[in-house]
């Protein structure tokens, strides 16, 4: 979970911490806008564990391509223009999104 110009973004790895516990959420936020500090940055085992999700990640995205499935990347760019982008992919049909980003603007 990151903040980006003061709106909290969320990753899917997020929303599956949200589905475990809603109360990691809760920490999560606090600690993204600087309320709160964990005692460690990471858990025992945890950069062992970022490595292995890195790992079966570039693993499925290298099957999609093997299967002749296009996987369309969201480049690195603001905010507002990798949400736009991502839009307009979905609106295309891509059948496989990397690192999409998803909005909901307030009204």
């Amino acid at each position: 979970m990151k903040v980006v110009d003061g709106q909290a973004r969320f990753s899917a790895s997020d929303a599956s911490n949200f589905l475990a516990c809603r109360h990691l959420t809760r920490l999560d936020l606090l600690a993204a806008h600087g309320r709160v500090n964990p005692d460690k940055a990471f858990d025992i085992g945890f950069e062992k564990l970022v490595e292995r999700g890195e790992i079966h990640e570039s693993t499925v995205l290298e099957r999609f391509r093997t299967d002749g499935m296009e996987v369309v990347e969201i480049p690195e760019s603001t905010e507002a223009e990798a949400a736009q982008f991502t839009l307009d992919v979905l609106r295309g049909g891509a059948p496989v999104i990397y690192q999409g980003v998803l909005r909901s603007d307030p009204a």
